[in-house]
């Protein structure tokens, strides 16, 4: 087993992101609780830092990937997406938990896929 340099992030929707889904008209999602979001959560490796305020500043920085990815997630029409993703929002429509221990327990490398 072996530990890797990073700490963990895991984005949860906040009711927020809920209400944007059931906005969008005709979209079969009517029907989605909050439930059903917390049930498959993204995570985004973060560096390893010592404090709790650089892994917030890390995901400051990356805030505006991760909005657009969750919203992408649902919708790829950007004219569905909300107008407003600023930080305030993005800390409105999402909590983040930071994990800082991550754990590799497998043989062989880890591949990277650019988005």
């Amino acid at each position: 087993m072996y530990t890797i340099n990073r700490a963990i992030s895991v984005v949860k929707s906040n009711k927020p992101f809920l209400d944007w889904l059931h906005s969008i008209e005709n979209d079969g999602n009517s029907k989605i609780t909050m439930e059903d979001l917390l049930r498959e959560c993204s995570t985004f490796l973060l560096p390893d830092y010592d404090f709790e305020s650089e892994y917030k500043q890390a995901i400051k920085d990356i805030y505006e990937d991760i909005f657009e990815i969750e919203l992408e997630g649902w919708y790829t029409d950007e004219s569905l997406w909300p107008k407003d993703r600023s930080y305030k929002v993005f800390c409105e429509w999402f909590d983040i938990e930071i994990h800082s221990c991550v754990y590799d327990p497998w043989e062989g490398e880890i591949e990277k896929e650019i988005l």
